[in-house]
């Protein structure tokens, strides 16, 4: 019999959601993807930025996070560039209000993936 694959664990801050708001969507998302559990995390956000900076830089922060687009320059050197499997370019500027392209991005790399966006 084959060996079943371990599955990755990956952990996600966030920030205004409590976990059964998310319940749904985060196990439609492992029944679809069985390799990976995703352990949510609900994050107060009385210092946050400087609770996920710390953690991040001091690696143990989590593997996905919650940052404000402003707070991409501060977060310089904590921030991955997106794959382009997540996004293309033009499936990026397309698909996202141009202050997206603007904000989340370092040396013209997407750094983010808005969730919302507050006019």
């Amino acid at each position: 019999a084959a060996t079943p694959k371990p599955q990755t664990v990956i952990t996600y801050w966030g920030l205004w959601e409590p976990t059964p708001v998310l319940q749904d969507t985060l196990t439609q998302f492992e029944s679809e993807n069985p390799d990976i559990k995703v352990n949510y995390q609900q994050q107060t956000y009385r210092d946050y930025r400087e609770r996920l900076q710390a953690a991040v830089a001091g690696g143990r922060g989590p593997d996905v996070f919650r940052y404000h687009a402003s707070w991409v320059p501060m977060l310089r050197a904590e921030l991955s560039e997106m794959p382009s499997s997540a996004y293309t370019t033009a499936e990026y500027t397309s698909t996202f209000y141009p202050i997206a392209s603007e904000q989340l991005q370092l040396d013209g790399k997407y750094v983010g993936i808005p969730l919302m966006y507050e006019g």
